[in-house]
């Protein structure tokens, strides 16, 4: 099962750092024109993390519209929608081929997998993997995959 915490725990220590960066910063330059005050402290540390919140949903909102964007638009490139793709492994590897070639791996080549209830991923590198979608394969086809894979020891992502 995928973790999902780390995605919060990322954004409250992104916030947190860039938030306090911010506030020293605002701080200090209310400190240097102004003097010291709690409540101008206190402005300057809600602007700083107020800022940084607007910065991270700004990020936040660009990566949400440009990787799946991107994503179709090489999808689109390779030509492969609608085309019947075949996997076929034994102990020494998986071969998946379709009507514009074939590429045979052998377990080694294989550096992780990752499965859900839909699908099931062979990782080449840590972007480029395999999509095997489990409605298209049996249960049984499925099993025996996932223990080649064990038996080959290829490491199961988190």
């Amino acid at each position: 099962m995928l973790k999902r915490r780390w995605l919060w725990r990322g954004a409250v220590k992104y916030i947190l750092i860039v938030g306090a960066a911010y506030s020293v910063l605002g701080v200090s330059t209310r400190f240097i024109n102004d003097g010291a005050s709690i409540t101008g402290a206190i402005a300057e540390i809600i602007t700083g993390l107020v800022l940084a919140t607007a910065v991270f949903a700004a990020i936040w909102l660009y990566w949400l519209w440009c990787i799946p964007r991107s994503a179709r638009n090489t999808w689109k490139q390779l030509h492969l929608d609608g085309l019947p793709t075949f996997y076929v492994f034994d102990d020494e590897g998986i071969r998946i081929s379709n009507d514009r070639g074939s590429s045979i791996y052998e377990w080694p080549m294989i550096c992780s997998w990752i499965e859900n209830e839909h699908l099931m991923m062979l990782f080449r590198t840590k972007l480029m993997f395999h999509a095997i979608p489990k409605s298209q394969v049996s249960s049984e086809e499925i099993a025996k995959l996932r223990a080649a894979l064990i038996a080959a020891e290829i490491p199961e992502k988190c």
